[in-house]
């Protein structure tokens, strides 16, 4: 069930190194495992791994290894990979984690919550508190001259395209293996449209590739101007809620309170955060959203007085109220 290897004076200062050491530091290449990398004054003491499905089924096995690290290490930081094909399991993985390192008894320290998809990426399913207020801090005055720049590319690439095409056409950028900041901007910029949005959630959004969709969005909140971050902080705040990632929803949507206080999709997703998360949850809940959103938010047709010939998706208002916040689960 669980392995064990021997210190070693390695440093880990990126992702990347870490989830390229583990198959050195384990002596093999782990699959359908996780791996828990510990260390002291920043260096490597242990490594242990357990198959995903025991973990997850043998909660006591999985208890009982924590408490042997923690006796040994009593002061030490963790960095947690989950590595599986399947998705669900590294989405279980991940709340298994960060439940049990939020308990008041476990004093450990989780320095990163790691997920390896079968096809060796990986993606961050936690933050610390420094990397959270970095992240969302609002763009610098220095940073807006490069944003606008940014912006007046994303806006010459948009004018070819037609506006029935804006949702797939941000769809695929969303979907890019690398996109760059452009392409990025141009996301957040088409996801201030609401057709855009309702297309994200009711066809886009879903439990397969919500940890993927939060990684582009936290992405994308950083290369676009602050008339488009309330339409990306809202679809973030969702997609990290699907995946389960509480840290980063949070504070998506404690970002968006503190930005748009009269950003009417709030008492949304203040609804949803109350809902317990599961793969499941979403597919029940996804009409219910979009419908909700679509009430939030005015159509193109009212945004402006008989006349919506606009080439750029700019920030419809937000005028209506939520169609109803009782939702059908």
């Amino acid at each position: 069930m669980g392995t064990e290897a021997g210190q070693t004076r390695s440093r880990i200062t990126s992702q990347e190194e870490l989830v390229a050491a583990i198959p050195r530091l384990l002596r093999a290449k782990p699959e359908e495992s996780l791996v828990m990398v510990v260390t002291v004054d920043k260096l490597i003491a242990v490594t242990a791994r357990m198959d995903i499905e025991d973990a997850l089924q043998d909660r006591k096995g999985f208890n009982g290894l924590l408490s042997r690290i923690q006796q040994r290490f009593p002061d030490a930081e963790v960095f947690c990979v989950a590595i599986s094909a399947d998705p669900r399991l590294l989405h279980d993985a991940n709340a298994l984690v960060r439940g049990k390192f939020a308990e008041p008894s476990c004093k450990l320290q989780l320095a990163d919550m790691v997920l390896v998809a079968d096809n060796d990426s990986h993606y961050s399913a936690w933050m610390s508190k420094t990397e959270l207020e970095r992240r969302f801090a609002p763009p610098s005055e220095a940073h807006r001259d490069h944003l606008e720049g940014l912006s007046q590319t994303a806006r010459q690439q948009l004018k070819p395209i037609s506006k029935e095409d804006w949702a797939a056409h941000a769809m695929g950028l969303l979907d890019m293996a690398e996109p760059s900041d452009v392409d990025l901007c141009l996301a957040g910029m088409l996801l201030s449209h609401s057709r855009v949005r309702e297309e994200f959630l009711l066809r886009h959004l879903s439990a397969d590739n919500a940890a993927a969709m939060e990684d582009r969005l936290l992405d994308t909140l950083g290369v676009c101007l602050p008339i488009f971050r309330e339409s990306v902080l809202e679809m973030l705040t969702l997609a990290s809620w699907v995946n389960g990632g509480g840290t980063i929803s949070g504070e998506a949507r404690r970002t968006l309170e503190a930005e748009f206080p009269d950003a009417r999709f709030l008492p949304v997703l203040h609804m949803l955060h109350e809902q317990i998360v599961n793969p499941n949850v979403w597919e029940t809940m996804r009409e219910w959203t979009a419908k909700n959103l679509d009430a939030a938010a005015q159509t193109p047709a009212q945004t402006t007085a008989g006349n919506n010939t606009s080439s750029t998706p700019d920030r419809e208002a937000h005028t209506a109220q939520p169609a109803s916040l009782t939702p059908a689960i």
